[in-house]
């Protein structure tokens, strides 16, 4: 009963590296930066071309006085 049950086991195991490796991905278009100045990153703001997501935390962000 034993050798069922490792038997079966190593099959799984089998089945999941074959099929890891049959895979395919493909590579993702690298991201492209670009330098703005304030004024084109405000007008590609107001177009909705890109929008600002600030992750900072309360205890990260500076006062300002």
């Amino acid at each position: 009963m034993k050798e069922i049950y490792t038997a079966i086991m190593a099959t799984i195991l089998l089945a999941a590296i074959i099929s890891g490796c049959l895979t395919t991905t493909i590579p993702q278009e690298k991201t492209k930066y670009v330098d703005v100045s304030v004024q084109q990153g405000k007008e590609m703001i107001d177009r909705g071309e890109v929008y600002i997501l600030d992750v900072r935390t309360r205890k990260n962000t500076m006062k300002v006085i």
